[in-house]
């Protein structure tokens, strides 16, 4: 799939076929079917690949990238509810993702709830420090609404994470 050249493609798509075929249970080849069927959106592609992608969660609980996939296509199509009910089914099963938190966050900025999105984006800041997205989403909201509150706590917790580890160049 990454390489690009002519053909690829085509055989990397015959690869995946053989090997759902052996190995019909496997959610990781469930995911990368999905992907495959979101490279080209169309209602069609867009519905096998949820149905794709539950049979995916269904076959493993703890499945996250099939969550975030799930909450995206709900997200995309303004199914708000079913969106949250996705993040909440994915974070039953893995409290402290902090993937699942940010989607979460993104669920309450969709339906205009940037308190509680900017409260989750924090929350997953402080289960992934690194996570630049969760740090977009707080940047954001703080900046549009004049928020330094938020601006301050997103300091402090970069600043915990210096104090615990103050080589790693990635919070610098």
């Amino acid at each position: 799939f990454q390489r690009g050249q002519e053909g690829d493609r085509v055989r990397a798509m015959e690869i995946l076929t053989e090997l759902e075929q052996a190995v019909p249970a496997d959610t990781e080849l469930m995911i990368v079917r999905a992907k495959c069927l979101l490279q080209n959106v169309t209602p069609e592609s867009t519905q096998a690949a949820a149905q794709k992608l539950e049979h995916a969660v269904r076959q493993d609980p703890v499945a996250v990238p099939a969550y975030l996939m799930l909450v995206d296509i709900a997200l995309h199509e303004r199914r708000f509810q079913k969106a949250n009910q996705l993040v909440w089914q994915g974070l039953r099963y893995s409290p402290d993702n902090s993937a699942l938190l940010l989607a979460w966050a993104q669920v309450e900025m969709a339906q205009r709830h940037p308190d509680m999105a900017v409260d989750l984006a924090l929350q997953a800041l402080r289960q992934d420090i690194k996570n630049t997205a969760a740090f977009a989403l707080v940047l954001d909201v703080a900046l549009k609404g004049n928020d330094v509150s938020s601006l301050e706590a997103m300091l402090a917790l970069f600043n915990t994470g210096i104090e615990r580890d103050p080589k790693n160049a990635e919070l610098w």
